[in-house]
């Protein structure tokens, strides 16, 4: 189904919607009517690491951020019927590649807004809806307003203990600034942490005039691959393996691009969640590396 664009989506209506919107009567309800199909043949091992590196960049000593609490997604700006049939598919994606997914009726944590420019939508979020961007330097924002391209995603991250618990707050001294303590009993070393980053909102922002020959499956399929995971869209110069995240790249038309998932890609997430993000960054993309050789080789033996 071809994306049809609601002009002009004005940011202020878009978030004082009265919750549910009604399924539009030409549209199929619920999901697109499809199986999750991932495309694509699976790459040398060789090429996994470089493959998890390129789309998870982090600092030396940081940990990979993913949700822990169920995700609860919402689409904005589409028109009655599609953003419902984009939100279904995020959440059959999410469950197959093992992130917890909250019930119908539950508090949005992930957003998809489709607007106009995106640097006007991230102005607006932050003017009027800060908590969307809570936690988020200005010199991060900055950044994402200025970068090339139709999209910008963000996630909003908290820490919490390896147990799941929140930190506790208390202070060293009277006159001190509360610092976050963890409760869970343990001990931290070079690789594991007893803290592990949780994302308490997940954010991506498209403009609407790149929807152009998308389909409701392929932006959905981006938005999982934007919103599950600490992705970044700046370092994919060597991206070694095709990826439904190169939907919106110049000079890509989307019909020349991949339909949904890839292979790549549908390997990547379940490594993520099955991982442990109490590892730091670097030892966790080790593990990561090891789980994708094992799906990877599951999809082409399932594709023979």
């Amino acid at each position: 189904m071809r994306i049809q664009i609601l002009l002009p989506l004005l940011l202020a209506t878009a978030f004082a919607g009265s919750g549910a919107l009604a399924q539009d009567p030409e549209q199929p309800q619920g999901d697109d009517g499809q199986d999750i199909i991932v495309q694509g043949s699976p790459n040398p091992k060789a090429t996994i690491n470089r493959f998890v590196k390129e789309l998870t960049p982090a600092p030396i000593g940081t940990q990979l951020g993913r949700f822990l609490e169920p995700v609860c997604p919402r689409v904005l700006g589409l028109p009655t019927g599609q953003d419902a049939l984009v939100e279904a598919r995020m959440r059959r994606i999410a469950a197959a590649v093992g992130a917890p997914v909250a019930g119908p009726k539950c508090t949005v944590n992930l957003y998809v807004l489709v607007g106009g420019d995106k640097a006007e939508i991230i102005d607006g979020l932050k003017s009027k809806f800060p908590d969307l961007v809570a936690g988020v330097p200005d010199s991060v924002l900055k950044r994402l307003k200025a970068s090339p391209g139709p999209v910008a995603a963000w996630q909003i991250v908290g820490m919490v203990g390896t147990d799941g618990m929140p930190l506790s707050s208390v202070r060293t001294s009277a006159d001190g600034d509360p610092v976050l303590v963890s409760n869970t009993i343990g001990f931290a070393s070079r690789i594991a942490r007893v803290t592990r980053p949780q994302f308490l909102g997940s954010m991506l922002v498209v403009e609407a005039g790149a929807l152009n020959g998308v389909d409701t499956r392929q932006l959905a399929d981006y938005a999982v691959m934007r919103t599950l995971a600490p992705t970044d869209t700046t370092h994919r110069a060597a991206l070694p393996a095709n990826s439904i995240i190169k939907l919106f790249d110049a000079g890509n038309a989307p019909e020349n691009g991949p339909l949904s998932v890839t292979h790549w890609d549908f390997a990547f997430l379940k490594a993520l969640y099955s991982s442990s993000n109490q590892l730091e960054a670097s030892q966790q993309r080790g593990e990561m590396t090891a789980k994708m050789a094992e799906e990877l080789a599951r999809l082409a033996a399932q594709g023979k």
